[in-house]
Parts: structure tokens; C-alpha cells; sequence
């Protein structure tokens, strides 16, 4: 059984370890690349738990995706969450974990009177973009040039979400 969960600080090797094989093996994943977090240390990893930005799918012990979100703290977008850094390993995809990890996020953007999510994702990565409009999610924009990869320029989709 798959269980979705604010992963506990003295959890962030395990964190780290999950992060870094993201950023080593999908680089249309994110917009950060393995070479600058491979050295970062434990405070940067536990901060990102700390602040409960972080969730994770966990079975049989094992973290198989995780997620990140963070709500606004300015006034006029408190209503807006935002939704970044999305993985799920690949033996486990197909199998319903991200959209675990989304309805979590849901749940706790209710919570906090959350009216609306955003996200983006690199517009070639296809798998990604049609899950999140299966979640509900609209284009709403295409940011052009935005990523540089390989020596070649992505373009970003920015997509949301009314609750």
C-alpha cells in the first residue's frame, strides 16, 4: 500500500538519496540540474523538510515520489498554491502515486482556503503534461527559451488549477 506523508527531518538522507537519483536520471523533470545539489549539506536538505514543503510516497518502506508545494504568505496571492519538483520513480508509474500525491495537496490547499494551483512543466515532457490536465489543469501560458539543457532551449508550460 502506498502512503503519502510530510516526510519527518531525520528522514532527509533518505530525502536527499530520492532527490538526487531524480536529478541524475530526468532532466525534463526539473529546473535544476544534479551537478548543483550534489553537494549541498544537511541543512539544506532538512530545511526543505522543515518546512513541510515536501511530501512523499512511501511503500514498504521504501520513498517511491515525492512532491513539493508551498503556499503563498503575501496577501494578495495567499489564495495560490504552487506545485514544483513532482517524481515518481519509474517501476512506479502508471500506478496511481502521483495522483496520490496531488490529492494530498488538495486536501491540505483546502485546508488553507486555497483557491487555486499553479505549476509548470518543460513542454516536452509529455507524460507529465498530460497527467496534469487529467488532473484538471489548464494551459495557461508557454514561457519560450526558458530551460537550457544539453547545449538546447526548452520551452516552459505554465498550467493551473481552480479548486
Amino acid at each position: 500500500m502506498v502512503k503519502i506523508f510530510y516526510l519527518p527531518v531525520e528522514r532527509w538522507k533518505e530525502y536527499k538519496k530520492l532527490r538526487l537519483n531524480a536529478l541524475k536520471t530526468e532532466k525534463f523533470a526539473f529546473s535544476k540540474d544534479y551537478s548543483e545539489e550534489k553537494d549541498l549539506g544537511s541543512s539544506f536538505w532538512k530545511s526543505r523538510l522543515i518546512s513541510k514543503s515536501v511530501i512523499c510516497a512511501e511503500k514498504d518502506n521504501e520513498l517511491i515520489g515525492m512532491a513539493a508545494f508551498v503556499f503563498n504568505s503575501n496577501k494578495s496571492i495567499k489564495h495560490i498554491a504552487e506545485i514544483f519538483a513532482v517524481y515518481v520513480i519509474p517501476e512506479m508509474r502508471g500506478k496511481g502515486v502521483s495522483k496520490k500525491l496531488f490529492d494530498f495537496i488538495a486536501k491540505e490547499a483546502k485546508k488553507k482556503k486555497i483557491i487555486k494551483i499553479n505549476l509548470s512543466v518543460f513542454e516536452n515532457n509529455i507524460p507529465a503534461k498530460e497527467f496534469y490536465l487529467k488532473q484538471g489543469f489548464k494551459i495557461v501560458g508557454k514561457r519560450e527559451k526558458e530551460f537550457f539543457v544539453d547545449k538546447v532551449y526548452y520551452n516552459e508550460l505554465m498550467m493551473e488549477k481552480l479548486l
